[in-house]
């Protein structure tokens, strides 16, 4: 994960059009408060992709053990994947397993911040609306400080940390996993507006558990 960088705390809701896009349909914007709103398109070739990770402030933590241009046609050209790109970055979302699904984000320097989490809303909030997506892993790499304070707002969790995760410089270092469930984006604040009774009960779930004196025998 790459272009992450630490923004407003600021809550914001999204609206997103639940129409399936097509190679060249946009995602509409969202409204929201401080954070910007995020035009976004599903593209199936990698133009604007390859352009942002071989930017000289991007390439250096994607290139793995590449020394030249990194070239991701082929993963933006399957259409199993999810290519969703904006004015200053692109999240891309693979699918490893059945409703899981993995996230790489890179963006340049002059969309970090607020822009960025815009774009994790309206990509996020895609996702979990037009595809089998239950959970969306992605690995945060060690010293990478700004794309750590990006998922912690975003909401996600770490799951684990693998100690030769991911490679910086042509050499494995330790990267952390983490994890956002569709459950955990609903409750959140990340969240497209839902039914009140859903967001109540996605949130009443999620709180802390009831004391002893609440709880009552089902049907009494």
């Amino acid at each position: 994960i790459a272009g992450f960088s630490h923004v407003s705390t600021a809550k914001s809701e999204v609206e997103l059009d639940h129409t399936e896009l097509r190679c060249g349909d946009e995602i509409p914007t969202a409204k929201r408060g401080v954070i910007p709103a995020v035009r976004l398109e599903r593209q199936f070739d990698a133009v604007e992709l390859n352009t942002v990770v071989n930017d000289p402030a991007v390439f250096p933590w994607v290139r793995g053990t590449a020394a030249g241009p990194v070239d991701l046609e082929v993963l933006a050209a399957d259409p199993k994947n999810v290519l969703l790109v904006g004015e200053h970055g692109s999240m891309l979302f693979l699918p490893l397993a059945p409703g899981i699904w993995e996230l790489h984000t890179q963006v340049l320097p002059a969309g970090r911040g607020e822009w960025t989490l815009g774009l994790a809303q309206t990509a996020l909030g895609w996702l979990f609306t037009h595809t089998d997506a239950v959970e969306v892993l992605t690995r945060v790499p060690r010293g990478n400080l700004a794309a750590l304070a990006a998922v912690r707002r975003v909401g996600f969790s770490l799951s684990w940390t693998a100690a030769e995760g991911w490679i910086l410089d042509s050499k494995p270092v330790p990267a952390g996993l983490w994890s956002l469930t569709l459950q955990a984006w609903l409750a959140g604040e990340f969240a497209a507006p839902l039914d009140q009774n859903a967001r109540n009960f996605f949130r009443s779930v999620s709180a802390e558990p009831p004391q002893p004196d609440s709880i009552r025998p089902l049907g009494f």
